[in-house]
């Protein structure tokens, strides 16, 4: 399983679920600026992602957007990165 190929391979398959969950993300703001978006409106979607996924579900998704965040503060497209200030609870199935 240390196949550098087939590693390559479960990676892509990893981020192509990263990209199905921006998508979804993206889809309840498709009007929004980045900016407009807010730690409230963050929190009411990942309340609304409990009510449809399972926890595993969940944090990946969670994991999907932080990362989305992460990056544009790291090129410098946000000046604050929202999940630096919001905690995250987890239901328990």
């Amino acid at each position: 399983m240390n196949n550098l190929p087939e590693l390559i391979q479960k990676y892509l398959r990893y981020c192509e679920a990263y990209r199905i969950d921006l998508e979804q993300y993206c889809a309840c703001f498709v009007d929004a600026n980045i900016s407009d978006i807010t730690i409230p409106d963050i929190e009411n979607y990942v309340t609304e992602m409990h009510d449809i996924y399972k926890p595993k579900t969940v944090k990946r998704k969670i994991a999907s957007i932080k990362a989305l965040y992460h990056y544009l503060e790291f090129q410098d497209l946000i000046s604050v990165n929202p999940f630096n200030k919001i905690r995250i609870h987890f239901r328990t199935p």
